[in-house]
């Protein structure tokens, strides 16, 4: 599917809340009638896909009463914050908090072990946990209700899936499960990581990010080093 249409947003979360949308839409003009829709990240989060009988086993769930829709969790753990909301938590400030520790990497690994790591850790169970947002790479719908939602709305930016799992939990009363039967592989961006490794990682970012590239390629005048 083309993507220039997102191009002219500069917000990530809205930009992926755009393409979501986009591809909803498509799914309504094939005019399909499938039981299940699929939802799934197509990056190194699926370098592992689970098995066609996970699949089917957590389809298998949608048939229950009351449940809307079934994600996938990971190991060595469950990564996805920013799309889960249950009764006790929901962590859609979670970018806004964490973007005041960026600039001092201590802080910022700091913030990561006592603000991210256990939450993480708490999701990551060998039984189902109930909730009313999850998505976590990969999630099953009941197309009836996935028909119903959109991840669209105005307003501040949070995760297009917690925008979209809300209202579906509004509109048909029910809920949505984590199973842990279909696991897939943390992505290695999302690892739970020792100091070091987590500060190599961050500042490869910094490197590569194309923002500090473009400050590297301007020269001061009348200076032999480069500028930001």
């Amino acid at each position: 599917m083309p993507t220039p249409f997102m191009a002219g947003e500069r917000d990530r979360l809205k930009r992926m809340a755009l393409g979501r949308e986009r591809l909803k839409s498509e799914f309504e003009a094939a005019k399909l009638e499938p039981r299940f829709v699929c939802v799934l990240d197509i990056d190194n989060v699926i370098a592992r896909p689970p098995s066609i009988a996970a699949l089917l086993a957590a389809a298998a769930k949608l048939e229950r009463q009351g449940i809307f829709g079934v994600s996938a969790t990971s190991r060595p753990h469950y990564y996805d914050l920013l799309a889960f909301q249950d009764d006790h938590r929901s962590f859609d400030t979670l970018l806004e908090d964490l973007a005041g520790s960026r600039s001092n990497i201590f802080a910022y690994y700091r913030f990561f072990r006592s603000r991210i790591y256990p939450h993480q850790r708490a999701l990551t169970d060998d039984r189902e946990i109930e909730c009313a947002s999850t998505f976590n790479g990969l999630c099953l719908y009941r197309a009836d209700a996935y028909r119903l939602g959109s991840y669209l709305q105005p307003g501040p930016s949070i995760c297009e899936h917690l925008v979209f799992n809300r209202r579906l939990a509004a509109i048909t009363g029910a809920r949505m499960l984590i199973d842990p039967g279909l696991i897939l592989h943390t992505p290695v961006d999302h690892s739970q990581q020792s100091f070091l490794p987590f500060a190599w990682r961050r500042l490869r970012k910094l490197v590569a990010s194309p923002r500090l590239q473009a400050g590297l390629s301007i020269k001061a005048p009348g200076s032999s080093t480069v500028g930001s």
